[in-house]
């Protein structure tokens, strides 16, 4: 028994490059809609917070937290700022792996461009090399 007939595929490069463009649209949406907007939330609450700091150790001072300068403030703010930059660290992630998934459907659409211009021309060469031997050997059958 022989391999199985394959239908044959056909690709649309040309939606290859539309979904590069959409995950880039995707990916620059959360940039600056998600990511970048991150900092006004710290920012309009003022100065106390160490959320941009992960490495700073919170002090005791009057006004030390959000939620004020007792000792249960600082572990509320930490857990506060832990969920913040779990965000942040969740849509940087996201934003490259989009960026990392545009990338590779360009690469794809390329690839494909080159392995059909390849056969393309390989289909060409074996018509030019079957219409020369058509035309050299005499008496020669046509394939049909």
């Amino acid at each position: 028994m022989g391999q199985p007939m394959l239908p044959t595929t056909s690709v649309d490069v040309g939606h290859l490059d539309q979904a590069a463009v959409q995950l880039d649209d995707i990916a620059r949406f959360l940039e600056t809609y998600c990511l970048n907007q991150l900092y006004t939330f710290s920012d309009a609450l003022g100065s106390p917070t160490n959320v941009h700091n992960s490495g700073a150790n919170y002090q005791f001072t009057k006004n030390a937290t959000y939620f004020g300068g007792f000792h249960s403030a600082y572990n509320l703010q930490e857990r506060a700022d832990s969920a913040y930059r779990s965000i942040e660290d969740s849509l940087k992630g996201l934003i490259d792996r989009l960026n990392k998934a545009a990338d590779a459907t360009r690469q794809i659409a390329a690839n494909y461009r080159t392995v059909e211009e390849r056969n393309k021309a390989m289909g060409q060469d074996i018509e030019r090399v079957l219409d020369n031997y058509q035309l050299s050997a005499p008496g020669a059958t046509p394939l049909a």
